[in-house]
């Protein structure tokens, strides 16, 4: 149950950081956001089970995510890398907050 409240909590907190950031067209921010997620959030579970160095992991998800925001929100990389970081450093911190 912690899993997918786990990927709840990550696609509704970075869902919203898009929503502030992308102020076009919800339905589609709505699909990209949970596009991303479902690659990179399962990924990033299943690489923890075998590896659990949480940095590494993130600084991955980060890269991953940096370089499909880019390519599906046609933004370019400057943006697009640092949407990607404060998506995810929220979302992380609050991860921890709950589920550490």
């Amino acid at each position: 149950m912690n899993i997918l409240m786990g990927f709840l909590l990550t696609f509704l907190i970075e869902l919203a950081i898009f929503w502030i950031f992308i102020r076009k067209n919800h339905g589609e921010t709505l699909f990209y956001v949970l596009l991303i997620n479902a690659f990179t959030w399962p990924l990033a579970n299943l690489i923890y089970g075998f590896w659990q160095d949480f940095i590494l992991i993130e600084l991955g998800v980060f890269i991953a995510e940096g370089f499909l925001i880019a390519l599906l929100f046609e933004l370019d990389y400057k943006k697009a890398f640092l949407l990607s970081f404060v998506a995810n450093f929220i979302s992380a911190l609050a991860g921890i907050q709950i589920f550490l």
